[in-house]
């Protein structure tokens, strides 16, 4: 087996590298509604720091992603699509 040039490897390495950070984009990017989760929506008087698509969490872990963002009746609605196997109540709070 021959050695390789100091190129290949760099060749080799760019391309490890690039499938790599495909994957990671792939995971990152996973969306909860699509697996057909249901939305609900919070009003709220200041939404600062919510942005669409930020990640929803119950007791630290990921539930679903915030839908939109928008003015309704003078208030922030934030709409948040739920993953379908986890249940909310009537009493849920969002913060």
């Amino acid at each position: 087996m021959g050695r390789y040039t100091t190129a290949a490897k760099v060749g080799l390495f760019a391309v490890a590298m690039a499938v790599a950070a495909f994957a990671v984009y792939r995971f990152i990017t996973h969306r909860v509604g699509s697996d057909g989760g249901y939305t609900v929506f919070a009003r709220m008087r200041d939404a600062t720091g919510v942005a669409k698509r930020s990640q929803v969490r119950v007791a630290g872990i990921p539930v679903g992603n915030v839908k939109s963002v928008r003015l309704d009746e003078g208030l922030a609605r934030v709409d948040i699509e739920i993953a379908p196997d986890v249940d909310l109540y009537e009493d849920a709070s969002v913060t």
